[in-house]
């Protein structure tokens, strides 16, 4: 008798413990990127309107369901900004002459259009208006 009451109370235990390690729904849904990046008025705010983007314009823009995180890393669990911000892929520049890659800061929103490989285009500004940059053959986040 005294057996099965330890096991019952081990089983108990293991249940307990068990419960910990299942990520519950919020968990797997919660997601602070867009906690910031989906509000237009929070992005100026914060100097950054260019990097407004809604979950319903990242799926279009990139053809999939996945989180931010999935591609960009960073951790979307994390709602400080500088946390947030850890680890995060950055964007690179794959200029037409030489295939070479560079890093770039974006100050424009990225164009959107074209073949699925080629869809989003990285715009500078020419003459005051934004304009798709022809030196760059891809953008990659890496």
């Amino acid at each position: 008798m005294a057996c099965c009451r330890s096991y019952l109370r081990f089983l108990s235990i293991l249940v307990s413990l068990s419960l910990f390690a299942i990520p519950s729904k919020a968990a797997e849904t919660a997601d602070s990127c867009l906690d910031c990046h989906a509000s237009a008025a929070r992005m100026a705010e914060l100097g950054y309107p260019h990097f407004t983007v809604t979950r319903e314009e990242a799926e279009a823009q990139s053809g999939m369901t996945a989180g931010c995180s999935d591609c960009h890393l960073g951790n979307r669990l994390e709602s400080d900004r500088e946390k947030a911000h850890q680890g995060m892929g950055r964007l690179l520049l794959v200029r037409k002459k030489g295939l070479v890659a560079e890093t770039a800061e974006r100050k424009l929103p990225l164009e959107i259009g074209g073949s699925a490989m080629l869809r989003i285009k990285y715009q500078v500004e020419k003459d005051g208006k934004a304009a798709v940059d022809p030196g760059v053959n891809v953008i990659l986040y890496q």
